[in-house]
């Protein structure tokens, strides 16, 4: 939507989701599961307000992309 407003709550998980599909897309990790939220809504609805969920869902797609770019060689 044009001229819409996205909160730090949208943005935190957007990161998160984001982070979680270039791991799926661009690594070809198949096993890891991808419920884009932010994508699917393709704007912020407002409900993304638990700080300890999206803190704890930002840390986790953090740690995915950590060990998939640890694991590539000079090659990849």
């Amino acid at each position: 939507m044009a001229n819409t407003k996205n909160s730090v709550g949208f943005l935190f998980r957007h990161i998160g989701d984001v982070e979680l599909f270039f791991v799926k897309n661009v690594f070809g990790a198949g096993k890891v599961t991808v419920s884009a939220k932010t994508v699917i809504a393709q704007y912020d609805t407002g409900g993304w307000t638990n700080l300890a969920e999206l803190l704890h869902y930002q840390q986790y797609a953090f740690d995915i992309l950590k060990v998939i770019i640890e694991k590539q060689t000079d090659e990849d």
